[in-house]
């Protein structure tokens, strides 16, 4: 290639992007500017959506209903017309895609089900698990802005499973051919792969001019958690990489913690010395950096997400928990508030919603003709009850209606007629249903199943259950407890 590298050379070929198959059309990156994206499974989801993170939550843009397979490493081309399109690993076979529908290049990727995905220029690099078993290394597919993409198996240098925790899930990536160090290794034209372990250790990978992966670094980080709470990360499945627009471009990286610990910035401009380069598949000689602690601070609340891989519309400013823009219109948003209302109802009305069905309509036999006089506070909903809904009252003895029930002389239980209909009048706040029996036992318990509570003085209570009997024990009194 003479003096011009590999990097700048698969920048250039994007210009010439064009498929003979356009069904997948390109995203509306106006609308998803500065927002993290993940193809992911969430909560108890058996299938893949396409999620914006909003407010701490990632909501739901659209479902991938059409693929019922593995989907991850997910990634997005930029060609030079400004267009994006969303690529990812469908079942092992590079797509890209969109709402409706995906579009494969021919040959399945070295791996059936990668985990980690980004993409330089026009080339794509993948992984899987990282680091998590010793010796795994990344590959790539060249091209991929034409139908005749190349897949080449990389292996100038294997990664340690001793050197971080769990496995890098994830990649950005930062490439300073726009003239910015984003590394500060001696070198000022390179391109780098990033990523977390999952003990925010930072994983560093270089790029040789050929664009192969050809060594890499491994960094303890400060943590500065800021507003966030401390915790184990569960790993980052997330990664991104924003470029603010402008003359004054600048470059940002974020991942988001699998465990719901939040999104968080990986300051850039950090040094890596000679010596903290690993280099080749013998990891037995690769070390962990100890002469720079690169900055990791927690930007944004994010929730748990698996099965998960970050992409994002390339140009923009990460938003924080705080709404970006005042609405635009009244239209209720993705999820609306509503006004909170009393639960419970502070009172019952005093009219039933519905006229209770009498279960069967057995009337009273007689009615008494003043009210007794032993109530020291009578309660009004006891004028509608029929002289058979209490035989004995202050230890005098009614004519005992047909079906009552006589089990104890110093415990009585008596009943109202069989099925009766006993309603409170207007204004006591209380009722019960038709069929429903009241009763009455000395130091019982009596409430209403639906809210309406009665009590009575002599230390009985009324509870209505289901079906239950009203009953009065003498010289009680009921009243209404709310």
């Amino acid at each position: 290639m003479g003096s011009m590298s590999w990097l700048a050379a698969a920048l250039a070929v994007r210009a010439a992007a064009a498929w003979s198959d356009s069904s997948v059309a390109p995203q509306d990156c106006d609308a998803l500017s500065g927002v993290p994206l993940q193809v992911l499974m969430y909560g108890n989801n058996d299938a893949y959506t396409l999620r914006k993170l909003d407010q701490g939550e990632w909501e739901k843009l659209f479902k991938i209903k059409w693929f019922d397979g593995h989907i991850n490493a997910a990634a997005v081309f930029e060609d030079d017309d400004g267009d994006v399109y969303f690529f990812a690993s469908f079942g092992g076979y590079l797509c890209r895609f969109d709402e409706d529908q995906k579009v494969c290049f021919d040959g399945q990727l070295k791996y059936s089900s990668p985990n980690a995905g980004v993409i330089v220029g026009a080339t794509f690099y993948y992984s899987k698990n990282l680091g998590r078993d010793g010796g795994e290394t990344i590959h790539f597919v060249t091209d991929i802005g034409s139908d005749s993409p190349t897949q080449v198996t990389s292996d100038k240098v294997a990664f340690s499973s001793s050197l971080f925790e769990g496995a890098v899930l994830d990649f950005a990536a930062v490439d300073e051919a726009d003239g910015v160090s984003y590394v500060e290794d001696g070198d000022d034209d390179l391109a780098y792969l990033l990523g977390l372990g999952a003990d925010f250790e930072v994983v560093v990978i270089r790029l040789d001019n050929d664009g192969h992966p050809d060594a890499y670094a491994v960094l303890e980080s400060v943590v500065e958690w800021g507003a966030g709470e401390e915790g184990a990360s569960g790993g980052f499945g997330a990664a991104y990489m924003f470029k603010s627009d402008g003359d004054d471009a600048v470059t940002s990286v974020f991942f988001s913690s699998n465990g719901g610990k939040g999104t968080f910035q990986l300051d850039l401009g950090f040094g890596v010395d000679d010596d903290c380069w690993n280099e080749g598949t013998d990891v037995s000689g690769h070390t962990t950096c100890t002469t720079s602690q690169p900055i990791v601070r927690y930007e944004a609340a994010s929730d748990e997400s698996s099965s998960n891989d970050g992409l994002n519309c390339p140009f923009g400013v990460l938003g924080t928990d705080a709404p970006s823009a005042a609405p635009t219109s009244s239209a209720p948003s993705y999820a609306p508030t509503v006004e909170k209302t009393e639960e419970p109802t502070p009172r019952p009305t005093h009219d039933p919603t519905k006229a209770p069905k009498p279960r069967p309509t057995a009337a009273p036999t007689y009615q008494p003709s003043v009210d007794p006089t032993y109530w020291s506070r009578r309660p009004s909903f006891l004028g509608s009850l029929p002289a058979s809904m209490a035989r004995r009252v202050d230890g005098v003895a009614a004519a005992p209606p047909r079906d009552t029930v006589h089990t104890n002389e110093t415990r009585a239980q008596d009943r109202a007629y069989r099925d009766a209909d006993v309603r409170a009048l207007q204004g006591a706040n209380t009722q019960a249903v038709a069929g429903a029996y009241l009763q009455a036992l000395g130091k019982s318990v009596i409430r209403s199943k639906y809210r309406p509570h009665f009590r009575a003085d002599a230390r009985a209570e009324l509870r209505a259950h289901g079906v239950p009997h009203p009953r009065a024990f003498p010289c009680s009194e009921l009243f209404p407890n709310r």
